[in-house]
């Protein structure tokens, strides 16, 4: 819910929301999203659609594979319609220009001094850190980054192998 939002930080190396993204797509010259113009990280599924009809777009940015499946939108239109969507959507959530480097289970003392039921420790590549109730957690899927409260959970090699 938009009444959320304020309780919500996004934590990212770049500052912006889908930099990655848009830098990979931008590197590649990537022409299409291989997703139907309804595949948006948002509520309204046809948001795309109408972004593209109201702005005269269908016909030049979205592409017809088959009659049997829905259009497919460039990367032009797809990232120009996340750049008029985010601020709208997401406006409240605080982005963080930073990395998260760990994340540690806060100890009771901890919990009872800020009176809260549960948290878990973030820690910054900045050196700084919070607790949040919540985190979802999205690295680099090329370079593993297990947090320290998982590690002494890990078998080498894990069972059933």
């Amino acid at each position: 819910p938009t009444a959320r939002h304020e309780d919500v930080m996004v934590v990212d190396p770049s500052g912006t929301w889908l930099a990655d993204f848009t830098q990979r797509m931008s590197k590649h010259e990537v022409e299409l999203i291989r997703s139907p113009v309804t595949q948006v990280p948002f509520i309204n599924v046809l948001g795309l659609q109408k972004y593209a009809e109201n702005n005269m777009r269908v016909k030049s940015d979205c592409i017809s594979s088959s009659a049997k499946f829905l259009p497919l939108p460039t990367t032009r239109l797809f990232l120009e319609y996340m750049a008029h969507e985010i601020p709208r959507v997401l406006g409240g959530i605080r982005i963080k220009k930073d990395l998260v480097t760990d994340l540690k289970p806060v100890d009771a003392a901890e919990l009872e001094r800020l009176q809260i039921p549960s948290g878990i420790r973030v820690h910054f590549a900045s050196g700084g850190s919070l607790v949040a109730h919540q985190v979802v957690y999205c690295g680099d899927s090329a370079v593993p980054n297990v947090p320290s409260c998982i590690q002494p959970h890990i078998t080498h090699p894990p069972k059933g192998m």
